[in-house]
């Protein structure tokens, strides 16, 4: 009897929920404006303007009619005591339509720090919506805008080059590695050592390291002359930690005069250099100087004017512009300890300002920019190699040993550091990944190295990333067949000649993956097909003809070999000169390299001369070559970037005809090779 009551309750349950109040109905049928998406620059100088890029959607189930959104630039994420803001017109939107627009705001001259971007629909309250509190949106990011420094940096450059003359005959080359601290020592023909102390987790990769002591500085200008200097190679190898070089000579002259010095390359850039403070127990011939990146370091005797002079003579390099205006206070700090002083903290505390105000002029622009513009790897990796060594020049003050030491301008260094770094480590996967642009492979392996030494979380993915996109199939499909007529004499031994033809057929497929450890390494190259077949014939001196064959099949598989270019095992560019940033390129050059991928075994010979004379069976193995049909190096195939269109990285066809006239008696051979290289990044 209560089935009935259940039923009804049942179908009662069963039907849809409803609006309830007196505005539900209403509102469903309204429309509900959002600001869908909003985004601008990183950077923004002050007194210029910023494009932001809106998007107002009508995400309700009505029509909306004409509205204004807003578009605001603001200390915080509301609207209101904004830097700046500016409106513009929504035309009407039906359910579900959107309306884009870039709108510009005018940044204030005197405007300086970070900033955010935000939009809001409807902000005049012109659309009755079913929402009403979902109409802003924030930008992802901050903009950073950037007001000009009242600062003496960047000087315009007026570069000294001097002439040095290594003494290669006592040039010591070593190994050293990312993971242990290195020491090499050369010695100098005076009696002077070098030591180059290059502690764990300063290179990105193994590196082979020289040191060349030098005999002579030309147009050095110093009036005492030299006094020592050590050419380190490769030029140009930037640390992410400090290496220390010790210089200690029979007679390295008087305190007074002794000046550290820094050129580049072949004698560019020749500045003054800041030493490092001395040690318990280090007498006046005794220098030690820190190397952050690799050139030619050195010590020369001069005065107080030689020195005075050298303020006329800016390098280029921008971080030798501030390692120069420092060279001297730190100079003299250095032989006031050595007479028994005590430290001076004034003197830290005039090098950290130097460097703080040009942190504001030169490195955190620089930051700023690259952040916006992660593409342009130049200027990207002179920001990063800038900073990080601007980082390392404080902490050699002994400024930020500890975190809670940090400046806020070492925070926000580091801070910025890093975002660069993502910013263009993610580019790069996608360069690779989506647009097959190998010529990122040696930006995330650099990017990936480095992250990994200083601890970044994202080291680990950028070094598997990197090993995903270095991944090729090579697709392989050869056919050679000669025919010809060897005549009487030379190699045909017998008294008639000998009419012979013959093909070969090998075809694969293989899925290669880039060496990183500069070795080669060879990929497993199973033949779908490879075969061999000759046939000849010849008359007897009966008249009745002789015919022979040679069959041969296999699958004994070839190699297919790949490596990895130098740029790439080594992603360390030389340094980035100011101004020359956009000539940087990543280097590509060949990847990969197929070679004499094709072995067959199992010979089976026959000889018939009217009777079945016999058949036997060998086992051989032979190595298909192709010098018949190619010049320079006919074994090797490479691709580069300038053969390739979208995920084909390379393709060729041979197609040739090669005769011997004279070699084996008009002899035609045919060949037709097709190989292809593809992109074929992992998922």
């Amino acid at each position: 009897m209560r089935r009935p009551a259940l039923s009804a309750l049942a179908a009662l349950l069963a039907l849809p929920l409803l609006p309830s109040g007196p505005d539900a109905y209403g509102a469903a049928r309204l429309p509900d404006l959002v600001v869908s998406a909003v985004s601008a620059p990183a950077s923004v100088d002050a007194g210029a303007t910023l494009a932001v890029k809106v998007s107002v959607r009508n995400a309700g189930r009505a029509r909306a009619g004409a509205s204004t959104t807003t578009v605001h630039l603001s200390g915080d994420t509301r609207p209101g005591g904004d830097l700046v803001s500016r409106s513009v017109k929504v035309p009407r939107l039906g359910s579900g339509r959107t309306e884009s627009a870039t709108v510009r705001l005018e940044v204030p001259a005197g405007a300086a720090g970070d900033y955010r971007v935000l939009a809001c629909a409807d902000a005049r309250k012109q659309v009755r919506e079913s929402n009403e509190r979902n109409n802003c949106r924030v930008a992802t990011r901050a903009v950073t805008v950037v007001a000009p420094v009242d600062s003496e940096y960047p000087r315009t450059p007026n570069p000294l080059t001097v002439e040095p003359d290594p003494d290669e005959a006592r040039a010591v080359t070593e190994m050293a590695y990312q993971h242990q601290d290195t020491t090499i020592t050369a010695t100098g023909a005076d009696g002077t050592t070098y030591t180059l102390t290059i502690p764990a987790q300063a290179l990105v990769a193994p590196e082979q390291i020289t040191m060349t002591p030098v005999a002579a500085v030309g147009d050095l200008p110093l009036s005492g002359g030299l006094a020592a200097a050590v050419e380190l190679k490769p030029h140009g190898l930037l640390l992410m930690k400090p290496a220390v070089l010790t210089i200690d000579g029979p007679d390295l002259g008087p305190l007074a005069q002794q000046t550290p010095f820094y050129f580049h390359g072949g004698g560019e850039d020749f500045h003054l250099y800041p030493p490092l403070p001395p040690r318990a127990g280090d007498g006046a011939d005794v220098v030690r100087l820190p190397v952050l990146h690799f050139s030619t370091p050195g010590v020369g005797l001069g005065t107080t004017a030689d020195r005075d002079a050298m303020a006329d003579y800016p390098p280029s390099r921008l971080g030798g512009q501030i390692t120069a205006d420092i060279a001297e206070l730190l100079r003299k700090e250095r032989e006031d300890q050595l007479k028994g002083e005590e430290p001076d903290p004034d003197v830290g505390r005039q090098v950290v300002a130097l460097l703080t105000e040009f942190y504001y002029a030169v490195v955190k622009p620089a930051l700023v920019r690259a952040e916006a513009n992660p593409r342009d790897r130049g200027a990207a990796f002179a920001a990063i190699d800038q900073a990080l060594g601007w980082l390392r020049q404080m902490q050699l003050l002994g400024v930020g040993d500890d975190e809670t030491d940090e400046t806020p301008e070492m925070q926000d260094a580091m801070a910025r550091f890093i975002r660069v770094a993502e910013a263009v480590y993610r580019d790069a996967w996608k360069q690779c990944s989506v647009e097959h642009g190998l010529e990122a492979l040696p930006v995330l392996l650099r990017l990936a190295r480095m992250a990994q030494l200083l601890g970044f979380p994202w080291g680990e993915e950028a070094f598997q990333r990197f090993l995903k996109c270095a991944r090729f199939e090579v697709r392989f499909d050869s056919r050679i067949t000669y025919s010809g007529t060897t005549p009487v004499g030379g190699e045909n031994l017998y008294n008639y000649p000998v009419q012979h033809s013959g093909s070969w057929r090998a075809k694969t497929t293989a899925i290669v993956e880039l060496a990183v450890n500069g070795a080669i390494q060879q990929a497993p190259l199973p033949l779908t097909e490879a075969s061999y077949h000759s046939h000849y014939s010849y008359p007897r001196s009966d008249g009745s003809m002789c015919s022979g064959s040679s069959t041969q099949t296999g699958s004994v598989p070839g190699t297919l070999s790949t490596y990895a270019i130098p740029e790439i095992v080594k992603p360390n560019p030389a340094e980035i000169l100011p101004g020359e940033e956009d000539t940087w390129r990543e280097p590509v050059v060949n990847l990969l390299v197929v070679a004499r991928p094709v072995q067959v075994k199992d010979t089976v010979r026959t000889v018939d001369c009217g009777g079945g004379d016999y058949t036997d069976t060998t086992t051989s193995r032979w190595l298909m070559q192709y010098n018949e049909f190619h010049e320079a190096d006919p074994s090797l195939y490479r691709g580069t970037k300038a053969d390739r269109s979208g995920d084909l990285m390379y393709a060729k066809t041979w197609d040739d005809s090669v005769s011997h006239p004279n070699h084996l008696g008009g002899e035609v051979w045919q060949e037709t090779t097709v190989l292809e290289v593809w992109h074929k990044p992992a998922a």
